[in-house]
């Protein structure tokens, strides 16, 4: 006689991941002051724990796992230290040892400048244009669009931009804090790429001034460019980025090196987007801070720390 078995089968439930490390205050608070809250956090769970004050050691024992891993942000925080954060892909039944937080004394100030939108609404500091070998005297500083282009000589076009504020309204100084630069960034609106493959685009540092209301390939403004036509430009100023004609929408610009000889300054400076190889047969089209759309205008974004 045969049996017959009835079997339900459940999905097995993926045994959680687990981080352990310390948090690292610098400078250092009075013996068993050294704790800070670390919170991490996925798409699919949240988990906020506080350092031991004296071995200074945090675990999470129990996150969650899907799909036998999930990526996990971990940040540290405490008052009157600046917040850290990182990535870690954690992983079902495995533990991650030895992670450290270091959080240093002071504050952040994060500040983004678009023209008729931040800091405030009434912002209008960014000046932006191209030029161009086609057009060579024509001028485009009122235009809704920035084009960088490459190919032959006579088809060349270069992004001219530029934003104006004062540091000490937004950046204060403060006697018992020294200043610096954490991160910069550049996040244009890209509306269409013309292009073979992928071409690179970057920005570089401006070596001249410029008046967006009469700069052209031959003139900055009222005088010929100094290096020659086309204006001359620094060291590259940004990380490369490769656009291609699927590329629409936000792309950003990480600008730390150039950002920190600004504060270095108390003063931003002009920059030339520009096509890394300008051989290539490319064009890509940029909304301006002159276009309609207010909220695709270009973005500059600053985060300052102030460290004790």
């Amino acid at each position: 006689m045969a049996l017959a078995f009835l079997s339900c089968s459940k999905p097995l439930k993926e045994p959680p991941g687990k981080i352990s490390g310390t948090i690292i205050l610098t400078p250092e608070p009075a013996a068993g002051e050294n704790w800070a809250f670390v919170e991490a956090s996925s798409g699919i769970a949240s988990y906020t724990e506080m350092s031991d004050p004296l071995t200074h050691k945090f675990a999470f024992e129990n996150l969650k796992v899907e799909n036998l891993q999930t990526m996990y942000f971990l940040k540290g925080y405490r008052d009157g230290y600046i917040s850290y954060g990182d990535s870690v892909l954690v992983e079902a039944g495995v533990t991650i040892s030895n992670f450290n937080i270091v959080l240093q004394r002071g504050s952040r100030q994060d500040t983004s400048f678009q023209d008729g939108v931040s800091p405030e609404t009434s912002y209008g500091g960014c000046k932006d244009t191209y030029i161009s070998t086609p057009d060579s005297t024509a001028v485009h500083g009122a235009d809704s669009l920035i084009i960088v282009a490459g190919g032959s000589p006579d088809s060349l076009k270069r992004g001219l931009i530029d934003f104006s504020f004062d540091w000490l309204q937004y950046f204060p100084a403060a006697d018992t804090f020294a200043k610096e630069i954490e991160s910069a960034s550049l996040k244009l609106y890209i509306d269409s790429v013309i292009t073979l493959g992928s071409v690179g685009v970057a920005v570089f540092n401006l070596e001249q001034n410029f008046d967006e209301g009469l700069a052209s390939w031959t003139h900055n403004g009222q005088n010929p460019w100094p290096g020659g036509p086309g204006g001359t430009w620094g060291s590259l100023s940004s990380d490369t980025l490769s656009v291609s004609g699927i590329t629409a929408g936000w792309v950003e610009f990480s600008l730390d090196e150039i950002a920190r000889q600004w504060l270095l300054d108390s003063s931003s400076g002009p920059m030339m987007i520009k096509l890394v190889d300008e051989s290539r047969s490319s064009a890509i089209y940029i909304r301006s801070a002159d276009n309609n759309s207010t909220a695709l205008h270009p973005i500059l974004r600053l985060s300052v720390k102030y460290l004790q």
